[in-house]
């Protein structure tokens, strides 16, 4: 969802803000990925004076609280032909930036063997054990120079976002994490602007994996020579002669830094044992809302190290925009409620009671579905136990909100489970050249036959009702294919998936969250089911929600590797299982076939995060035996 920013909109915002007062007791959680960090450190340089000497200029205790200024030199080697030296002048804070200078090297130079005077910052702090780490900053295009920023444990253990300012071409940027001699440790991105620019340069460190980002946008992610090890924060500016700086540049470079901002863990916080933020967060009252800062909050960056408190005025502005910003990022009440139905149409398609009898109204024994017992919803085709994959599910009418319901259960058999674990691609008649996941499409093409023939009939007999496709786990999945037909037979579909679960609201391009004559499809904790051509297809058809739930591990399968990507956007679920669900915990939409800033990220293989969406989804399922 995203808010209308008219003056009406901004000025209802305005009218309403508090100040906020949290002190972030507990924490740090990132809104885009749900992760959590103990610590927080923030440089302001736009707000701060001019200073030069920064490591013992008074003037400068905001700065040198959390960075050092670096004063060694380097030599020569087979491979290095230039000495460099870093000289505490070349770093100073001018205009709002904090200025780091290398400063032009002459034929004269050269000639006198004389050392390349670079520079270099290097953080107070040496425990960084995972994190956000971010920084604005821009390099001027002068050739023959590295502008660096990274996290560093020896030669082995390094992050690095790089500049080469030799290359031809001014939006090339090098995201690397040692050792080099790894061929995937190493990738060169493009810029969606110019590095002379000012832009958001970030990576996000977990355990097993870095995603490194332009902006908010994911752009590399990569499993290789992740460190496991606590370190320290650079940046740098230099230049020695060899293969990777190049000749020193014969004119001055600089790299102007607006400002730095890291969220993390250290060694004794990923631990636990922290006893210094134990304290503080259990005398605060514990891990909640109150106490957990998002990264949208105005107390993370007036709050932070390295930078002085603002003014009321100041505060007040912030908190604002912070409130409103957090309007953008959370989506509608209108939305969420929309999911709690289609998550309970699939939710019914477990409940044996809903497989059988077609004809009768739909009803969930373990309670779990009261949304839809309190419509009129009969059903006018149920099925299960087809020859091969048994899918189970049914085609429903709900009067109540003049819906036509196509839903399907996930995973619950032996038969189920052959189906999900059959991989290899195989061609698809959706459209041409289009591949799909062989178990998943040979699962919706069992079912198809009657499917298609159930929904001609409910639309022709009720032509104003929209098409609601929903679907859980592998349910999710034959819910991606079956919304596609709909569409193709010239029914408009939404398409809502839950991992392996897919459901389809019917919403109109002109009036997103109006319930029209479209179809929808919602899909809950579903896997990949699509080569890249089938997935732009289905995502090209819109009206598509993909709901994963924190560390699901169902929505990881099959791998990126077998060439298998997603249905697009994502909307990711960031509470943990049994919590209730907000707007504010639903992150979305998430755009892409493959991103890095949901469910993807993570790493955990937690199965009770696949059961619990807005509810136990499965609950109705006798759960005691596995069907043949």
């Amino acid at each position: 969802m995203r808010l209308q920013t008219t003056p009406e909109t901004i000025l209802t915002l305005l009218s309403s803000v508090n100040i906020v007062t949290a002190a972030c007791e507990c924490g740090y959680q990132l809104r885009d990925t749900g992760a959590r960090y103990t610590h927080q450190i923030y440089n302001d340089f736009t707000v701060s004076p001019d200073v030069t000497g920064l490591n013992k200029n008074p003037a400068s205790a905001n700065f040198t609280r959390d960075w050092t200024v670096q004063s060694w030199s380097a030599g020569t080697s087979d491979l290095i032909p230039i000495s460099r030296r870093n000289d505490e002048a070349n770093v100073y804070i001018q205009d709002g930036t904090l200025v780091m200078r290398q400063m032009g090297y002459s034929d004269a130079d050269r000639r006198a063997n004389r050392s390349v005077s670079i520079a270099a910052i290097q953080s107070t702090g040496q425990d960084f054990l995972h994190g956000s780490f971010r920084s604005v900053f821009k390099i001027s295009d002068d050739h023959g120079s590295v502008g660096g920023f990274f996290w560093y444990h020896n030669d082995t253990n390094e992050i690095d976002v790089e500049v080469l300012t030799k290359e031809p071409n001014d939006t090339t940027i090098h995201y690397t994490s040692h050792p080099f001699t790894n061929p995937a440790a190493s990738y060169p991105a493009t810029l969606t602007k110019p590095w002379t620019e000012y832009q958001e340069h970030r990576f996000d460190w977990h355990p097993g994996n870095i995603t490194f980002y332009q902006g908010a946008r994911a752009v590399h992610y990569t499993t290789a020579n992740v460190p496991k090890v606590a370190g320290n924060m650079q940046m740098n500016l230099w230049a020695n002669g060899n293969e990777w700086s190049g000749t020193p540049s014969k004119t001055n470079v600089t790299m102007n830094v607006k400002n730095i901002l890291f969220y993390y863990n250290t060694t004794a916080s990923e631990a636990g044992t922290d006893q210094a933020f134990n304290q503080a967060c259990s005398k605060a009252g514990g891990a909640s809302s109150k106490t957990i800062c998002k990264d949208t909050d105005p107390e993370v960056k007036v709050s932070g190290a390295g930078v002085q408190r603002s003014s009321p005025t100041i505060a007040l502005l912030l908190t604002m925009m912070a409130t409103f910003l957090s309007y953008l990022l959370a989506i509608s009440a209108d939305l969420l409620a929309k999911f709690n139905l289609a998550e309970q149409f699939a939710a019914a398609a477990y409940c044996p009671s809903n497989n059988n009898s077609p004809g009768n109204r739909l009803a969930c024994s373990s309670g779990n579905c009261p949304l839809v017992e309190a419509a009129n919803t009969i059903t006018s085709t149920e099925f299960q136990n087809s020859l091969v994959t048994d899918v189970t599910g049914y085609v429903a009418v709900d009067s109540t909100n003049s819906l036509i319901v196509v839903a399907f259960r996930g995973s619950e058999s032996v038969r189920n489970y052959l189906a999900d674990a059959n991989f290899p691609a195989t061609a698809t008649d959706i459209c041409d050249g289009c591949t799909a996941d062989a178990g998943f499409w040979n699962s919706w093409r069992e079912a198809r036959g009657g499917v298609l023939a159930a929904v001609n009939k409910a639309i022709t007999q009720n032509p104003s009702f929209s098409i609601l496709s929903v679907g859980h786990s592998l349910g999710g999945a034959i819910a991606d294919f079956a919304a596609a037909e709909i569409r193709k037979m010239g029914h408009p579909a939404s398409l809502v998936r839950f991992p392996l679960l897919s459901a389809l609201p019917l919403l109109s391009r002109e009036e997103r969250y109006q319930l029209t004559r479209v179809h929808a499809k919602y899909t809950f904790g579903a896997p990949r089911i699509a080569g890249p051509k089938l997935s732009t297809f289905i995502t090209n058809q819109g009206n598509n929600y993909r709901i994963t739930h924190f560390d699901d591990p169902v929505p990881r399968l099959p791998p990126i590797l077998l060439n298998f990507v997603h249905i697009s956007p994502e909307y990711w679920i960031t509470t943990g299982n049994g919590v209730p669900v907000t707007t504010n915990d639903v992150n979305g939409p998430i755009e892409g076939a493959v991103n890095f800033a949901g469910n993807t990220h993570t790493t955990a293989f937690d199965l009770p995060a696949h059961g619990w969406y807005f509810g136990n989804i499965s609950a109705c399922y006798p759960g005691d035996k596995l069907e043949v």
